[in-house]
């Protein structure tokens, strides 16, 4: 959700760029750069001890369609807030609209749903192999 908001804010500082407010510009960009960083490691973590007490290999459908559901979802909550920016007086400018969800929705869908995946993995394997020892 975090990185949907922050993938529509990127585009709406874009559309309302003014070139007087340059620095305004770069230090948030540069907060962005940063929080995007953080995000895919707080959820990789949070999910790394979900992973030790999941049994993913048992429920493993029920756990990829958890995970593409919830990166779906979280992505457009996240970006609703700017879907405006895409309507024009003469109804939503569709093509820009569609290429920026798909875009955006590809990259950090994808980032989230593989590093939720990995993280429940490593977890689970790590969990595994403390049972044997």
């Amino acid at each position: 959700m975090i990185m949907g908001f922050l993938y529509g804010y990127l585009q709406y500082v874009e559309v309302h760029f003014n070139p007087s407010s340059a620095q305004t510009l770069v230090n948030s960009l540069n907060i962005i750069d940063g929080i995007i960083t953080v995000v895919p490691l707080v959820l990789f973590v949070s999910f790394y001890f979900l992973g030790k007490r999941t049994d993913i290999v048992t429920n493993l459908k029920a756990v990829l369609i958890s995970l593409l559901a919830g990166s779906v979802v979280g992505y457009f909550i996240g970006f609703g807030p700017f879907a405006h920016l895409y309507i024009t007086p003469g109804g939503p400018n569709m093509n820009i609209l569609y290429s920026f969800v798909l875009s955006g929705s590809l990259s950090i869908f994808w980032v989230s749903f593989c590093v939720g995946l990995a993280a429940l993995s490593v977890g689970y394997i790590a969990n595994k192999n403390s049972k044997k020892t």
